[in-house]
């Protein structure tokens, strides 16, 4: 496909390629979906470490997370659980691996240059100390697969309002642990959350526009499906830059 040979031209410049996509079922739509099952091992296949969101929204208190164990929200879409069958088969996992973070975890695949990534244990979802944040001091390429920004792919956004400690919402502790019953390792995880005596008087989602400047691909495919290519802290700078005018995705009202 075309696309895929621009892809890679442009991701070789960069470090990391992470794939979000808010597609349910890519198998039921037809050769040009399913080809993007095996879109991260293409991508690794060129020395490119390529990522997909694993998700997990579950409220039990405290956590308790199992990289192979732990299945992503079905919320993430096919493609991430597509990579969270092949990290369980011992045959095709040998250059896949999860990040040690509860809620807000990546599958990777390719070989990482940089064993923090791998090894980490990282205690905030968002903020300074946070996955997210080390993709900032990392040349990263965000790839929307059947989502925009304004529709679904909005993790950089909840990092880029905890960064100036924006008044809807304040740090809580989780606890959690890591690994199995016999052999788990017990922390905090410092989340990010809404505040509860938050109003909100609507919820304003950010529009795909606001980021059509840092847009480096935009494509539509058959079966109506979408693809936008950006530069991460192209995306984090935009949202940050809404965030100091008051336009960004939430006006609270707060008691």
């Amino acid at each position: 496909m075309d696309f895929l040979d621009k892809l890679i031209r442009i991701s070789k410049s960069y470090d990391i390629l992470i794939i979000h996509s808010s597609l349910k079922n890519l198998r039921g739509l037809g050769p040009t979906p399913r080809y993007f099952l095996n879109l991260p091992q293409l991508i690794s296949n060129t020395g490119i470490l390529c990522g997909v969101p694993a998700f997990t929204f579950n409220q039990v208190k405290p956590i308790r997370y199992n990289t192979n164990l732990t299945e992503p929200s079905k919320e993430i879409g096919s493609l991430s659980l597509h990579q969270f069958r092949e990290l369980q088969n011992p045959q095709k996992n040998s250059n896949l691996f999860r990040t040690l973070t509860p809620i807000h975890s990546y599958i990777f695949q390719g070989h990482s240059k940089d064993n923090i990534i791998k090894n980490k244990i990282w205690n905030d979802s968002f903020g300074e100390f946070s996955l997210f944040n080390y993709f900032e001091s990392k040349k990263v390429l965000w790839l929307n697969l059947g989502c925009k920004n304004g529709k679904g792919a909005y993790p950089f956004i909840r990092h880029a309002e905890c960064l100036p400690k924006v008044s809807y919402r304040n740090s809580i502790e989780i606890p959690f642990f890591i690994g199995n019953l016999s052999t788990s390792v017990e922390s905090q995880l410092r989340y990010y959350a809404m505040k509860t005596e938050a109003k909100f008087i609507r919820d304003k989602l950010v529009f795909s526009q606001d980021f059509d400047k840092s847009c480096l691909i935009d494509l539509r495919l058959e079966h109506n499906i979408w693809l936008t290519l950006h530069c991460y802290n192209d995306l984090l700078g935009q949202s940050l830059s809404n965030i100091e005018k008051d336009e960004f995705s939430f006006y609270p009202n707060l008691k």
